[in-house]
């Protein structure tokens, strides 16, 4: 289990959210009632929270930033990894849940 984030993802976060070496960013699990319109039919998704680790369950360090998502919220990949990209063309981020490698 682990984060991946890409280049083009350092990159936008780097741009959107001012994010620099020593900074935080969490990918916090939430309920997301979107799934009764068909895009997320497991009712929970990804948000981002700047915000210092309490008890990081898995976390990644790039250019001095820390990625990571708490322990209490591991069940959400299930054993499985998070990659995160990003898509220029429709300008947003991608999160992609991967068997770890």
């Amino acid at each position: 289990m682990s984060i991946e984030v890409t280049a083009r993802a350092l990159q936008w976060f780097q741009r959107e959210l001012s994010l620099k070496e020593g900074d935080a960013l969490r990918f916090d699990v939430r309920y997301d009632d979107a799934h009764s319109s068909g895009r997320n039919p497991h009712g929970f998704s990804l948000r981002l929270t700047m915000e210092k680790p309490r008890r990081p369950g898995i976390k990644t360090i790039v250019e001095g930033i820390t990625f990571y998502i708490e322990e209490d919220e591991l069940w959400f990949l299930d054993g499985n990894s998070l990659r995160v990209d990003y898509d220029v063309e429709d300008d947003e981020l991608l999160y992609e849940i991967e068997d770890p490698v």
